[in-house]
């Protein structure tokens, strides 16, 4: 009975428009949560496993929303404004980069700080910071198993993760603990204080 004075009150179209707002909003409910910040489970030796030192460990707390600094909350959503551009040697937009000017672009538009384009020369900036310390906006780099020098470099957004330009996958959020970095981590720089 209600449903019909529902019905001749708001008139046959006005009924369809709120019946598909509802169902929009409870189909929303059942969305998951984005799987960027879930800390997954590590198989890395317990050994070998980077400790979040940060003050929270709910990785909720990383969202640019909820950080106290705002360099540091405009470096998160600088990150997130890229993630998805795929990888293309030497470009530094969103048509495609590389590892080295994905943090050359963020660190320009988070903090108006200028890095070179270049993994390599990145690496010689700052001061160096040891695994256990690291904060967002570190710098981390990498290398090539066959090398001994720096070939890669991303930034350190917590939680065990970092933010880079991966080769197969562009712009995406990585763990440290993963196997392939963990054998490849070089160090990383501290360049913002």
């Amino acid at each position: 009975m209600m449903t019909i004075f529902i019905f001749k009150r708001l008139g046959y179209f006005r009924c369809i428009i709120v019946a598909v707002i509802v169902l929009f909003a409870v189909g929303c409910g059942g969305m998951k949560p984005n799987p960027i910040f879930n800390s997954g489970k590590s198989t890395a030796p317990a050994s070998k496993r980077v400790k979040n030192h940060g003050k929270s460990k709910n990785p909720a707390l990383l969202r640019a929303g909820r950080l106290r600094s705002p360099k540091k909350a405009l470096m998160l959503k600088s990150i997130r404004s890229y993630q998805g551009v795929p990888y293309l040697w030497a470009g530094d937009t969103k048509r495609g980069m590389d590892c080295s000017g994905f943090t050359m672009k963020v660190f320009q538009e988070s903090s108006n700080y200028t890095l070179p384009h270049n993994a390599a020369a990145q690496y010689k900036l700052g001061s160096k910071v040891n695994i256990r310390q690291l904060k967002l906006g570190d710098l981390v780099f990498f290398r090539d198993i066959e090398s001994k020098g720096v070939s890669h470099v991303g930034i350190y957004v917590g939680d065990n993760k970092f933010a880079h330009a991966s080769l197969s996958k562009g712009v995406v959020y990585s763990s440290m603990n993963q196997e392939y970095y963990r054998k490849r981590y070089v160090s990383a720089r501290r360049i913002l204080k």
